[in-house]
């Protein structure tokens, strides 16, 4: 009978949160749940749908994308962290759509552009190389945005 409370408590939480097995599993860590439930707990939970691997990379990429505006090799990375699937991964980040993602470095470069001092010019291109790099998108295509932004000087 205590593996129903253990079910219902993490099927709860599911319901509420999107989340993954390895995020799952920390959780029942957490909790104190024995750890000879954890397997019987996450089957469960998978087989009822209350956890969706693909489902929850879909929205990860989405929501850190489109809300948090990392760049596509950040995103990778904090996924491969969690043992989910490549295939998943590569077809969530291949579904945004390219022109947003160069808007949005862009528009997240330009900003920035905006904040830093009147320093000189190799400075400024620096700072904006480390910042879209550490956002997680693809230096050659940060470079080829920044060359632009400092050209045009917007």
């Amino acid at each position: 009978m205590e593996i129903k409370k253990f079910l219902n408590k993490a099927a709860k939480y599911c319901a509420r949160y999107e989340t993954c097995i390895w995020d799952m599993k920390i959780k029942l860590k957490k909790w104190q749940i024995p750890e000879h439930f954890h397997n019987q707990i996450i089957n469960y939970l998978v087989k009822n749908k209350f956890i969706d691997e693909k489902r929850y990379v879909q929205s990860f990429v989405h929501d850190k994308f489109y809300i948090n505006q990392w760049g596509k090799r950040k995103i990778y990375h904090y996924l491969k962290q969690k043992n989910l699937d490549d295939n998943y991964i590569t077809l969530s980040l291949e579904q945004i759509d390219q022109g947003d993602y160069i808007n949005t470095l862009k528009k997240i470069l330009i900003n920035k552009k905006k904040q830093l001092s009147k320093e000189n010019t190799q400075i400024i291109k620096q700072k904006l190389l480390n910042f879209a790099i550490n956002r997680g998108f693809e230096p050659e295509l940060v470079h080829s945005i920044v060359d632009k932004i400092i050209k045009s000087d917007l």
